[in-house]
């Protein structure tokens, strides 16, 4: 959110209209004005005005109070005040009776009334910044500029409108009011004015006096910096006050008010250092060192890392990079001689140390979004230049730059077939170059022909946008000036395709509705992911994908994820309090891409529609009258069986690993001879990583591109229900631990009498042979031709046992054995 007064964005462009219609269209064009304050709208016209102290008697009652005259052009009015900042020539607000102004009691808006105070009659007052809503201060009165006429209403000298813009984050430059302009000016075609940056320079180079290296070029890719002897600190003039409060920033001293000043209007945050207190008169942008401790401007002391990065002199830290200065060689009412610091850091560095050091700032909320590096040199030049005019001094000779490599950006060719494609419709190339000039973009070359139907153009982008990368964000730029209720609309021009029938679409939802029935929850995460967490999550480098987001919205979402595991793993870390309560059971449906998909293009990733899911912790919720029991590998099995049952799929479940399971936890889940999907218990070294080592942790992976050609494939087949009673019976066996459950249980129901199986115990230790286990079956013998006998199962039985032996080297455990 940036406030905006309209009164600072008429000092760079001309438009017309009222606040609500500009409100409107820049809505239009993308950038949210949520609300528009209008500052002074309760200073009646004739009730609060410019005045002027004629003279200041004393208050014959009280020691305290002063009686001054008023003068307000056709009239004077004595009152009495109790501000001590009265002085004769003063230019003040002066509220009549009846005006509505903020109580320094109730803090709300109320009528002045006439009042009697000690004794002296008084019809209007002297007027604070508080109680016109300038300001949280009330001490002392409203000082005017001395040009302010006498008698003019208040509102009409200084009463303005403030947009509340909510800009997205990938428009960082419309976080100033010059960012802005550029949005009006494509709107009204007019130009924008750009402030004065001029200001002498006096014989004494800057280099000779200050020292400044950078250690790490990837985390700041700028750095800037003027000196700036003789100053004085003091308070900053009315205007710059106003303009600040206007945009609610506190207004502090005359440097610190003119660094914020220009960041609100560049877009580009600086900071101001005092040159007496550096050490060693050296400046070092570094790492900070593990556990190295700051004092931040507030007074905090932080604990810092080394994934931090600090502005330093000599001995130690004196600014957090991108975010707060310190107490060290902060500005004071002393102060004459300073470093203005004018830099471009990483903006994932920025936003890490924030977050982790929970420090949000001004400085910050713009690095983050991403700022372009040849932003430094304007916003370095505005500030130094307003320096020099409001604190007086003297600017040391030239300025320091370094780490910046001007980048020779290559044009974006932006053509009408493009624009065509795109948007649907043709646009006139007048009205293309007539947008994007007004925008600020460099048309460095263009073709035109058939009287401006068909045209390209090569387009540089303003220094400002670092958020135009490829020719569609040029489209946009155009569509979205243009208006898009002003694109035309148009029939379809193919016919709607009819219903395929059962599709992905229907798949999804059946699946979901059968795993929250099994009592999981469903989570929905970014489709994109980064290497550090593809790492965690256990891939090895040469699986990192190679499809990469040309403007991620943070380093942290990068890549396209080649499997939803690094996904769901994160968003059960974060949810990990749940595990101790209830236990979770999680299942996410989305999109992962594989490598490049060559029957179809040579650069598409492979998109397929994979289904996830994580178990741990405890079964059910504590209860006093229930063992609490762990989520183990047979509960997630059992979900992908009951899953496959109803969806009337065959399922067998294989042996086989993979890097991220524990060893002889983990099958491979096949379905129609065809391999589909995996399941294991999580190994601790991954478990580990995500801080989830309470408990076993199961995961499942399936792809439903296959799963559902296969579902396609099965049909259901009415079987009726058998009228003879079945008969049960378990079978108990001991067979080498290698050997595979699902292969008995396979080949078990190969036997035509056998309708069922289950596993039903499965045990290692005492009684039965090393690197041997004993696997217990029930067994659910049927016929549909009629009641079985004894016999009959028995024979049956005999012959399941001994195609058991032969095939497994298994026999039936007794107890003898």
């Amino acid at each position: 959110m940036v406030k905006i007064p309209i009164s600072w964005l008429k000092k760079y462009i001309t438009f017309e209209g009222d606040p609500e219609d500009l409100g409107r269209r820049l809505t239009m064009v993308g950038l949210e004005v949520e609300k528009i304050d209008n500052l002074g709208s309760n200073w009646a016209k004739d009730k609060v005005l410019v005045g002027e102290i004629l003279s200041i008697d004393p208050h014959p009652n009280a020691e305290r109070l002063r009686l001054p005259t008023v003068s307000l052009g056709n009239n004077d009015v004595t009152v009495v005040c109790g501000a001590d900042n009265l002085y004769i020539g003063q230019k003040i607000a002066f509220a009549h009776e009846g005006a509505s102004l903020i109580s320094n009691r109730s803090k709300k808006i109320e009528i002045l009334k006439q009042a009697k105070i000690r004794g002296i009659e008084s019809k209007g007052m002297v007027c604070s910044e508080f109680e016109l809503g300038l300001s949280e201060e009330s001490d002392g009165i409203l000082e005017l500029p001395s040009d302010a006429p006498i008698g003019t209403p208040l509102v009409n000298y200084l009463g303005d409108s403030i947009l509340d813009i909510d800009i997205t984050p990938n428009r960082p430059d419309c976080l100033s009011v010059l960012g802005v302009a550029h949005e009006v000016a494509a709107l009204t075609q007019e130009i924008v004015r750009l402030p004065n940056n001029n200001y002498i320079e006096n014989e004494i180079d800057i280099e000779s006096i200050i020292d400044i290296k950078i250690d790490e070029p990837q985390k700041c890719t700028r750095y800037m910096a003027t000196l700036i002897d003789d100053i004085t600190i003091g308070e900053s003039p009315r205007w710059l006050k106003d303009l600040l409060i206007k945009s609610d920033i506190r207004p502090i001293n005359n440097l610190v008010d003119i660094t914020n000043f220009v960041m609100l209007e560049h877009g580009q945050p600086l900071h101001a250092f005092d040159l007496d207190k550096i050490e060693g008169n050296k400046i070092i942008v570094r790492s900070a060192n593990s556990k190295e401790r700051f004092t931040t401007l507030d007074n905090q002391e932080r604990l810092l890392d080394s994934s931090m990065l600090v502005i330093a002199d000599s001995q130690s830290p004196i600014a957090l990079a991108g975010i707060m200065g310190g107490t060290k060689c902060e500005v004071d009412g002393n102060t004459k001689s300073i470093i203005l610091e004018s830099a471009n850091f990483n903006q994932t560095v920025i936003r890490k140390t924030s977050s982790a050091l929970k420090l949000r700032t001004e400085a910050s909320y713009r690095f983050e979004r991403g700022l372009r590096p040849e932003l430094t040199e304007p916003g370095l030049l505005r500030a130094t230049s307003l320096i020099n005019e409001i604190c007086g001094g003297q600017v040391s000779k030239g300025k320091i730059d370094i780490n910046f490599e001007k980048f020779n950006y290559e044009p974006l060719v932006l053509t009408s077939k493009h624009i065509s494609k795109v948007l649907g419709v043709e646009i006139d190339s007048s009205k293309v170059e007539s947008i994007l000039i007004s925008l600020g973009f460099d048309v460095v070359n263009k073709n035109i022909e058939d009287q401006t139907k068909v045209y390209n153009f090569s387009i540089i982008p303003p220094y400002w946008r670092s958020d135009i990368s490829i020719p569609e964000d040029l489209v946009e730029e155009v569509a979205r000036i243009m208006g898009y209720d002003n694109i035309p609309t148009k029939m379809i021009s193919s016919p709607i395709p009819s219903s395929t029938g059962y599709n992905m679409y229907n798949f999804k939802e059946d699946l979901r509705d059968l795993l929250i029935s099994f009592g999981m929850n469903e989570t929905i995460s970014y489709n994109l992911t980064n290497i550090d967490d593809l790492r965690k999550s256990g891939f090895s480098d040469k699986y990192i994908p190679s499809f990469k987001v040309l403007n991620p919205m943070s380093l942290d979402q990068e890549y396209f994820r080649p499997s939803l595991r690094s996904s769901i793993l994160n968003t059960l870390a974060n949810n990990r309090l749940l595990i101790e309560k209830e236990g979770v059971k999680i299942f996410e449906i989305g999109k992962v891409f594989l490598e490049f998909n060559k029957e179809e293009s040579s650069y598409l990733p492979n998109e397929k529609e994979f289904l996830a899911g994580l178990f741990q912790g405890s079964k059910g919720p504590d209860s006093w009258n229930v063992n609490k029991e762990e989520i183990d590998f047979f509960d997630a099995k059992g979900v992908i069986e009951q899953l496959f049952l109803k969806l009337n799929l065959d399922l067998n479940f294989e042996t086989g690993s993979d890097n991220m399971f524990q060893d002889e936890l983990s099958a491979i889940i096949v379905c129609n001879s065809q391999t589909v999907g995996v399941i294991g218990e999580v190994s601790k070294s991954i478990k580990n990583n995500y801080g989830l080592q309470t408990g076993s942790l199961l995961y499942f992976e399936i792809d439903l591109d296959k799963l559902i050609k296969l579902r396609q494939l099965q049909f259901k087949k009415y079987v009726p229900f058998n009228i003879y009673p079945g008969a049960y019976r378990d079978i108990s066996l001991v067979v080498d631990k290698d050997v595979q459950v699902g292969d008995l249980n396979s080949l078990i129901l190969e036997n035509n009498l056998i309708s069922e199986t289950s596993l039903i115990d499965l045990y290692f230790g005492e009684g039965i042979p090393a690197n041997k286990k004993s696997v217990m079956f029930s067994l659910v013998f049927e016929s549909s031709k009629g009641t079985l006998t004894s016999n009959q199962i028995e024979r049956s039985l005999n012959q399941i046992v001994k195609k058991l032996e032969r095939n497994f080297g298994a026999y039936l455990r007794t107890s003898s054995n």
